[in-house]
């Protein structure tokens, strides 16, 4: 499975580990599995170091749609993607960008997991900002 997730009540964070080739359908099979879980209002950290994709504009608007409708009936927490990939890390930023214009969940894309976890810890679990 290329994308995995496991909950650290320590910290209340949802870490999140993304392999491989990362689809469209991976996302929205990986949203599934987090609405079933009960955590999408979680800060949720995502690992993609390890990861490469090949996901178009057309994809990431969809994401972006369906985040919008989702934040419509649950309460969805902030994320923060961190990756070296560069086509990754231009994906998730256009997704972050799109997230905030349409009232989805706070999106920011680090390069570094230590970066991206700081950021996450000052945010408040709802994505209302820092704490």
């Amino acid at each position: 499975m290329p994308i995995r997730f496991a909950y650290d009540r320590s910290v209340n964070v949802l870490f999140t580990k993304a392999e491989g080739l990362i689809s469209f359908e991976d996302i929205n099979r990986h949203l599934d599995e987090e609405s079933r879980a009960d955590a999408l209002a979680l800060r949720e950290i995502v690992d993609a170091t390890d990861a490469h994709t090949n996901l178009s504009l057309e994809e990431i608007r969809e994401v972006a749609a369906r985040l919008y409708h989702l934040a419509g009936t649950h309460s969805l927490g902030p994320t923060a993607v961190v990756t070296e990939n560069d086509v990754v890390f231009g994906m998730a930023r256009m997704l972050a960008i799109l997230s905030e214009l349409q009232g989805g969940p706070q999106t920011q894309v680090f390069r570094r997991f230590d970066e991206g976890m700081r950021w996450l810890l000052r945010t408040l679990p709802n994505g209302d900002g820092p704490v």
